[in-house]
């Protein structure tokens, strides 16, 4: 969830320099998250996404 309101706050906020979304309902499907960061760039943003493809769901919280 805290991933889709940075993604919100990135869009409305014009005086924002960068984001980091690490969590959130975004893409899961590794090529929307390629068409997503090939969009950023074509819009003249810069992009830099990382794909970990073997991290499961909540991959941060320490009791999993």
């Amino acid at each position: 969830m805290g991933g889709g309101y940075a993604l919100d706050v990135a869009l409305q906020e014009p005086t924002l320099a960068a984001t980091v979304i690490n969590y959130g309902h975004l893409a899961t499907d590794p090529e929307d998250v390629k068409k997503f960061e090939a969009a950023l760039k074509q819009a003249g943003q810069s992009a830099d996404l990382k794909i970990y493809p073997d991290a499961g769901h909540a991959f941060e919280n320490p009791n999993n």
